[in-house]
C-alpha cells in the first residue's frame, strides 16, 4: 500500500518547483515576443517609406450669372478671402463643381480678392458683367506615395495635378499631328487655344461661340486615346452632346474638361 507523503514534504516540493519555473518564465514568455516585435518594426522601417506631396494649381473659368457659388470665409471675421463651400446644381458653375469645391477664389475679373473680406468679395462679383464673370481659383491636391521594397504605390489616381502631360491633336488636313505640352489640371480649351489650334472653325463657330461657358458645343472634341481620364461625361455635358447623331459617344466639350492625363483628340465637327 502506498503512503501519502507528509504535508511538510509536499510544501517543500511545491516551493522548489515554483522557484524553478519562475526562474525561466520571464525569458520564455517575454523574449520571443519582444524579438519578433523588434524584427517586424525594423523590417517596416527598412522596407516602407511614405511621403506626402501637396500641389497647387490655378483653374480659370468664365461664366454667366447666376454662378451658383456658395462661398465661405477662409478665416472667420478676417479679410483673408473666400473659398468655395458648395456649388448649386442650378448655377452656371455646376459643371466645374468637382474641380473648384474647396478651392480658394483668387481673382474676379483679374482683380485679386485673396485679401478681401466676405462682403467685399461678394460686391466684386456683383459688379462684374452678368454675361461673363472671369474667375480664378487656387486648388490644392495631396498625393500620398508609399514605397515598399522598391515598389511604388500611390493612393491617388495615375496623374496628380501639375504633372506634365502632352495633348496630341489629330488634324486630317495636315501631315503631322499637333503636339502640345501641358499639365494635369489645365483647361483643355485653353491649352488648345494657347497652342494655336483653331478650336472654332468656320464663321458660325468663330462668331457664335459662348466663350467657354459650356453652352454652344462648338468646342467639342473626340477623345481618340487617353490615359487616366474618367470615361464618363458629366450629366450636364452628356445632355449637351447626346442629342441626335451629331456627336460621337467619345465627344467632350473642351471648355468643361481639365486635363486628367495625356490625351489624343480630334475636332468633333
Amino acid at each position: 500500500m502506498l503512503k501519502h507523503p507528509s504535508p511538510q514534504l509536499v510544501c517543500l516540493f511545491t516551493a522548489l518547483l515554483t522557484s524553478f519555473v519562475n526562474s525561466f518564465a520571464p525569458s520564455m514568455r517575454g523574449a520571443p515576443n519582444a524579438a519578433l516585435t523588434r524584427l517586424m518594426n525594423a523590417a517596416d522601417a527598412t522596407n516602407t517609406e511614405t511621403t506626402t506631396t501637396t500641389t497647387t494649381t490655378t483653374i480659370d473659368i468664365a461664366l454667366p450669372k447666376p454662378l451658383g457659388l456658395i462661398l465661405e470665409e477662409v478665416q472667420e471675421g478676417q479679410a483673408a478671402g473666400c473659398y468655395v463651400l458648395e456649388v448649386t446644381e442650378s448655377g452656371s458653375a455646376a459643371p466645374y463643381a468637382d474641380q473648384i469645391t474647396s478651392g480658394k477664389l483668387a481673382t474676379v475679373m483679374t482683380e485679386d480678392v485673396t485679401a478681401l473680406g466676405f462682403e467685399d468679395v461678394m460686391a466684386t462679383i456683383l459688379n462684374a458683367p452678368d454675361d461673363r464673370v472671369e474667375l480664378s481659383f487656387v486648388v490644392e491636391s495631396t498625393t500620398t506615395t508609399t514605397i515598399t521594397k522598391d515598389t511604388e504605390s500611390t493612393t491617388s489616381s495615375n496623374y496628380a495635378v501639375g504633372d506634365p502631360v502632352q495633348v496630341v491633336v489629330q488634324r486630317p488636313n495636315e501631315e503631322d499631328d499637333l503636339v502640345l505640352d501641358a499639365r494635369v489640371g489645365d483647361n483643355l480649351r485653353t491649352v488648345l487655344l494657347d497652342g494655336g489650334f483653331a478650336v472654332y472653325q468656320g464663321l458660325k463657330q468663330t462668331l457664335g461661340n459662348c466663350g467657354g461657358a459650356g453652352q454652344c458645343t462648338f468646342c467639342a472634341v473626340d477623345i481618340v486615346e487617353s490615359d487616366g481620364w474618367d470615361e464618363e461625361r458629366s450629366e450636364y455635358e452628356d445632355q449637351k452632346l447626346r442629342g441626335g447623331n451629331k456627336f460621337l459617344p467619345t465627344a467632350r466639350l473642351a471648355c468643361l474638361n481639365n486635363l486628367q492625363g495625356p490625351v489624343t483628340i480630334r475636332k468633333s465637327v
